[in-house]
């Protein structure tokens, strides 16, 4: 016999309570050795976890040095917080016929966080919007 049926068994002058209150020292004991240390190892994973915001700089394919300048600024301090940061660049009306100076403002723009960043998704162009994603490099 396992132990669940010899507790749940009434002794033979028991009454029904004495089985009642055998189920309830059972549940107590499926929930202290079951139930709660999963909820406390899952509680020290969540803990220990770091959520990961994503950030976005958007610059235009007619950003000046200095603007260019204070959004790197920027986006350097998210990636050392360790966030990822998405950079876009919004083409409108005529400039879609310059999809080239907008990439190489991103390229320019990719190489100089290169020290702090990996890329994790290059650059490419949705409609009218060009999207590359950095990442934080991992600290050694």
């Amino acid at each position: 016999m396992n132990l669940l049926s010899i507790l749940l068994q009434t002794p033979a002058g028991g009454s029904q309570w004495s089985g009642i209150l055998m189920m309830v020292v059972i549940v107590a004991i499926f929930y202290f050795f079951m139930i709660r240390p999963q909820q406390k190892k899952q509680k020290e994973m969540k803990k220990n976890s770091k959520v990961v915001a994503i950030k976005e700089t958007q610059l235009s394919p007619t950003i000046d040095v200095h603007d260019k300048n204070v959004k790197l600024k920027r986006t350097l301090k998210w990636l050392q917080d360790g966030d990822k940061v998405k950079v876009a660049i919004r083409f409108r009306g005529r400039q879609m016929a310059h999809v080239d100076l907008g990439q190489k403002i991103m390229d320019d723009f990719i190489a100089e966080c290169s020290e702090y960043c990996v890329v994790e998704k290059p650059a490419k162009l949705e409609g009218r919007t060009l999207t590359a994603m950095l990442a934080p490099k991992k600290a050694k």
